[in-house]
Parts: C-alpha cells; structure tokens; sequence
C-alpha cells in the first residue's frame, strides 16, 4: 500500500507542478475509487511538499538579499576609509566592514547550494 501511496503522491505533486488545482487532484483521485481517508492523506502530503518548496525558495532568496547587502556594506565601509585617507585624521570604518564581510559569507551558501 505504502508503493502505491507513494507512487501517487509523486504524481499528485507533478500535476500541482503543472498548475492543477487541489480540488482538481482530489475529483481525479475520487474518480479513481480511491478511499476518502487515503485521498485526505495523500492532498495532505501534496500541501506538506509545497509549503516546503516554498520555504526552502524564500530561504534561498533570503540568503542572496543577504550576500548583496553585506556586498554594499563592505563596500562602503572600504569607500569611506578611502575618502578619509585625504584628510588629517584616517576614520576606520572596520564594523561596517567587518559585518559586510560576515553577512556575503552567510550569503554565499546559497551560491554554493544550488
């Protein structure tokens, strides 16, 4: 039982893929004779997978925001250094830097992942 479930769960998520509708899945899966119990179980499933699709793609996004943010802060903080240079007293931007540096280095696992 658990082969087949599993066989027709997969084939849900690739209709949900394809843009079909819950309510679609569930009439095609009634249509079919399967029990009303195993249909709950397997939509269940379905729903479980794309809240993870979708959790797992705003992380990913969220970790690039991260890298480009901490780009800009590093950055600036080296512009800023810079432009002090010229004058009589030099102005270490070192936090800004320093936290520049450490969010790109939490951004950059999304650029490794994928």
């Amino acid at each position: 039982m658990e082969g087949l479930r599993s066989k027709m769960v997969d084939a849900c998520i690739e209709k949900r893929k394809q843009g079909m509708d819950f309510s679609q899945i569930r009439k095609e899966l009634e249509n079919a004779g399967i029990d009303k119990e195993e249909i709950r179980v397997i939509i269940s499933l379905v729903d479980s997978y794309d809240r993870n699709s979708a959790l797992q793609k705003a992380s990913a996004t969220k970790k690039r925001e991260y890298f480009f943010v901490g780009l800009i802060a590093f950055v600036a903080g080296l512009v800023m250094t810079f432009v002090t240079i010229g004058t009589n007293t030099v102005i270490l931007f070192y936090g800004v830097v320093i936290g520049g540096l450490s969010m790109m280095g939490y951004g950059f696992n999304s650029f490794k992942k994928k």
